[in-house]
């Protein structure tokens, strides 16, 4: 299952376990590790290892303790995929866990699905007691941070039914910090060749005047220069954007980080020497949903939405490019199937369900009566840092796929003339 899919499903409160169409693979052999990295309830379903925050596992130092027929790797207690295994708790007596490597959820055991590289349970994350049988690991509290759709959207409940519009929430855009302490251009150091996409890691972070307000912008900058690219302002609100992005993979762009633009430091908050906050992918659209007309569709999901409602539709359907864009993976109900219900934007024409339709995605515009902007709350990819003179560290990373198993980048801030 996609990270979409999961945050669907949690949406939905269906159970996690989807079907998965025709591919041909039905996942690792497991060998004599009956069991091994698969989920589970107690120690007692483990043939090896222990049962730790829902995952038949072992506590590690290094990947040698995780070898067998699963290929695994050994990730740290305080990495954002084991935060996320268990529950957005760390396990206190180890350095790490084993969880199986994969590169989509046909490698992962039983009852797991590949997020980021590693395969983890699909009640991963919900907070439950899942795992903590006889031999369980002590756990502490790590910070939380909203993980599932519930909680992102906790701001938008209000006391009055959901027919009636509500104010969109922007989210603060400058900084509270209120010295010079993170003003520069910081820069990642040593940037490994191997990173994902070939880029680096940069954060520009200004004052708007003497005395104005702070503010900040996150890049992933091309280790090669001549792959550095820009990309002109939308000017038809009737095509999609980003034009050079095919209309069927523009949901693709939820799920990764563009070099071509700067996200801005949204609710970004320094405490101590601990700098958090979060971005979101959907900042590629901020200029292109500026530019739409919006429309109520009674009953619908959104309420509103930038295309017309089907019954109002004086010319063409619009391009599959724009639906994907101005709906989400609900915005044509709910389908009965076979086994389970699920959004009818994330069904088959077989009558499968399958989460790799670009239309079972999030909207990337919020409208209202007003207009629309930038659905920032849809996505929302959260860092955080240790602040040390002139250095940062990042020491953890929310919802950011790929996720960078044992590298914790620095930072360095860029020295004035």
């Amino acid at each position: 299952m996609t990270e979409r899919a999961a945050i669907v499903v949690a949406l939905l409160a269906l159970p996690a376990l989807l079907s998965w169409g025709c591919d041909e693979r039905e996942g690792p052999e497991v060998g004599g590790d009956t069991h091994w990295l698969a989920a589970c309830d107690a120690d007692a379903q483990c043939e090896r290892g222990r049962c730790l925050c829902g995952i038949c596992t072992e506590p590690c130092a290094d990947s040698g303790a995780c070898s067998g027929a699963v290929v695994a790797e050994c990730y740290d207690a305080d990495s954002p995929g084991v935060e996320r295994q268990c529950g957005a708790r760390v396990i206190a007596e180890a350095e790490g866990i084993c969880l199986a490597v994969c590169e989509d959820d046909l490698d992962c055991p039983q009852s797991t699905r590949c997020m980021a590289g590693a395969c983890i349970s699909d009640a991963a994350g919900d907070g439950s007691d899942a795992g903590t049988g006889a031999g369980m690991a002590p756990v502490i509290e790590a910070p939380a941070l909203p993980e599932t759709r519930a909680e992102q959207f906790a701001d938008l409940q209000p006391e009055v039914d959901f027919d009636t519009p509500v104010a969109f929430p922007l989210p603060r855009t400058t900084m509270a910090e209120t010295s010079d302490t993170l003003i520069g251009n910081w820069r990642e150091r040593d940037c490994p060749a191997e990173q994902p996409a070939q880029t680096c890691l940069r954060l520009e972070i200004v004052r708007s005047d003497e005395g104005g307000t702070i503010t900040g912008r996150l890049f992933w900058d091309p280790l090669d220069p001549v792959l550095a690219t820009t990309r002109p302002p939308p000017q038809d609100a009737d095509s999609w954007y980003p034009p050079d992005a095919p209309e069927g993979a523009l949901s693709d762009l939820l799920w990764t980080r563009d070099p071509a633009i700067g996200y801005t430091m949204l609710d970004a908050e320094l405490d101590g020497g601990r700098l958090i906050f979060w971005f979101s992918p959907l900042e590629v659209w901020s200029e292109w949903c500026a530019l739409q007309t919006s429309y109520r569709h009674e009953g619908g999901e959104p309420h509103y939405q930038c295309i017309p409602p089907p019954d109002a539709l004086e010319a063409a359907t619009p391009e599959l490019g724009k639906q994907v864009l101005c709906t989400n993976e609900l915005s044509n109900g709910i389908c009965e199937l076979s086994d389970q219900p699920a959004p009818c934007n994330c069904v088959t024409d077989a009558g499968e369900s399958s989460y790799d339709s670009p239309l079972c995605s999030p909207a990337a515009c919020h409208c209202d009566a007003d207009g629309c902007v930038t659905n920032w709350h849809a996505r929302r990819n959260w860092i955080e840092l240790r602040v040390d003179g002139d250095r940062m560290t990042v020491t953890g990373w929310y919802d950011i796929a790929p996720a960078i198993a044992g590298h914790a980048p620095q930072l360095e801030r860029e020295q004035t003339p």
